[in-house]
């Protein structure tokens, strides 16, 4: 299926994003990427910064059906629980191989750009809920706020080895880290 207009203006964004950052990213350099004119993009996008914010939402969107999609989900909730980390620590190439743009945006946008700090703001508490809530189980006094710290731990986990892992180009920050995540969470490891 060929991708939309828009649909190729967000792939170039992202890519360039990643490499480079939101501020060094220039509108040119997304629509040459993308194969559009400068008036398909504004077409889209009134501003940069509206494009930030759809491909926040672009990224988030594609990387929580990857997250949520569970290969086998036992009936039981713990067992469910430890197939749902096992199944975020197999997927973290696959969703932060590139990078991460709520981390990205973050560290770059924070005091930039409300709008965009917001949303990253609130993509991260929707994680944190949507993890925290599968995870729920592997917490050893059962509380709700145990259950968040995991969730946060793990986010911590993946962003701040991700930084690591780009600072370094070396990913197996990233696999040492979420292998500690495990081992602190006292989630058993696959088979």
């Amino acid at each position: 299926m060929e991708k939309t207009t828009r649909e190729k203006i967000l792939d170039a964004a992202e890519a360039e994003m990643l490499a480079k950052g939101y501020s060094a990213t220039t509108v040119d350099e997304v629509c040459d990427l993308a194969g559009v004119s400068k008036g398909s993009f504004y077409h889209f996008f009134p501003s940069k910064e509206d494009l930030g914010l759809a491909l926040l939402d672009a990224f988030f969107e594609r990387n929580r059906m990857v997250l949520g999609q569970i290969p086998e989900a036992p009936d039981d909730p713990r067992r469910r629980a430890i197939a749902l980390a096992n199944h975020l620590m197999a997927s973290a190439g696959t969703v932060w191989g590139g990078g991460c743009l709520l981390g990205a945006f973050a560290l770059e946008l924070a005091k930039t750009s409300p709008l965009i700090a917001a949303a990253v703001s609130e993509k991260f508490r929707a994680l944190t809920t949507m993890l925290a809530r599968g995870l729920a189980p592997l917490a050893k006094s059962g509380k709700e706020d145990e259950a968040v710290q995991l969730a946060e731990g793990f986010i911590v986990a993946v962003e701040g080895a991700l930084i690591l892992a780009r600072a370094h180009d070396d990913w197996s920050y990233v696999d040492r880290a979420l292998e500690r995540f495990r081992i602190s969470a006292g989630i058993p490891g696959e088979g």
